[in-house]
């Protein structure tokens, strides 16, 4: 994610897109007499894409298991890394430069010839036939300079299998003019009195379309967005204020890893000429008192194959005043107003 001065923000760490069900690839089609035991694993790449906004660059990919389909379990494949190449001249130096998920680690980055090299490995244990593939990489890198002239990336996967390296699988391709996404408040998370001792978390999660705008980049599809508070800070209730058309809840409140989620779900494309989504505000109940900063709200849509997003963190403060007329005339209603159409300016 990049701020306002166009760097990549390390407090907008990727939160990481949900696993898909393993997928483990056949390597060849060997009949059962061919192989007398296990042999070592092997990798392949699935899911690959780049794109690029003005500010960075952003690459996903994952790692596939794959063996001989020989009818043997073949042997689990550890230290599975990714290395992604970008033109020295295109990439801004050093670690500071990139932001990725949780699920994977930044170990090095390298000069190989006109071109750097950055060497991530997942950090979630081994690929076997149980387990085929592992969550996605998503790294941003920031970019040197705004230019969005064609560049290709190239990636690497290995590994290590039965103690051996899996033989390398690489993929080049040109990275796409994807498209940038934010929030259209100011103040996306509020810590707000919500009347008879009742204090909520509010989220605005008004978004807009915000480039590259030339040459044109991709429309941003398939809109989700994400709140998350610790179970320990919300009761977990849902207090909806508007949902604007186009805007349908998804799922939640419900439970993840310690947190209540609520998924919204946009049914719009966001593009270059129909640039904002309606207004969604709604709010969760808080557990007093109030925390700084414990709540999440994130958006993201698919854009060239890659992802378009912005992500929050508040409160920032736990100041209770209610929307004042301004924000309201901006982004449709305040948030203790009963569900209904948005205010008029």
């Amino acid at each position: 994610m990049t701020d306002s001065a166009g760097g990549v923000s390390r407090r907008h760490v990727i939160a990481g897109m949900a696993w898909t069900a393993p997928v483990v690839l056949m390597a060849s089609a060997l009949p059962a007499a061919a192989a007398s035991g296990p042999v070592a694993g092997q990798v392949a790449l699935s899911g690959a894409a780049a794109s690029m906004v003005e500010a960075e660059f952003r690459v996903t990919c994952r790692v596939a298991y794959s063996h001989n389909n020989d009818g043997i379990t073949d042997l689990p494949v550890q230290d599975v890394v990714v290395s992604v190449v970008l033109p020295t001249a295109r990439v801004s130096p050093g670690f500071n430069a990139v932001s990725l998920n949780s699920d994977w680690s930044l170990v090095n980055v390298s000069a190989e010839d006109t071109f750097t090299v950055y060497k991530f490995s997942w950090i979630g244990g081994v690929l076997t036939e149980a387990i085929g593939v592992t969550p996605p990489l998503e790294v941003n890198i920031a970019k040197q300079g705004g230019s969005l002239d064609p560049v290709d990336v190239t990636l690497r996967a290995d590994g290590f299998s039965g103690g051996v390296y899996a033989p390398q699988v690489t993929q080049t391709m040109p990275v796409a003019v994807g498209a940038s996404l934010v929030f259209n408040s100011g103040n996306v998370i509020r810590y707000q009195n919500n009347g008879g001792g009742q204090f909520i978390y509010a989220f605005d999660g008004t978004t807009r379309w915000a480039g590259p705008y030339w040459p044109i980049g991709s429309d941003a599809t398939s809109i989700t967005l994400t709140a998350r508070i610790p179970e320990a800070n919300s009761t977990g209730v849902l207090v909806p204020q508007y949902y604007g058309p186009g805007w349908t809840l998804h799922s939640g409140p419900v439970l993840v890893n310690g947190e209540w989620e609520v998924v919204f779900k946009y049914d719009t494309a966001l593009t270059s000429t129909y640039q904002s989504t309606s207004t969604v505000q709604f709010a969760m109940v808080v557990i007093e008192p109030g925390v700084v900063n414990v709540a999440t709200l994130r958006v993201e849509g698919d854009a060239a194959g890659t992802w378009a997003f912005d992500e929050r963190q508040g409160p920032s403060n736990l100041v209770t005043a209610d929307w004042d007329d301004a924000e309201r005339n901006k982004t449709g209603g305040g948030i203790i107003t009963p569900v209904g159409p948005p205010a008029v300016p």
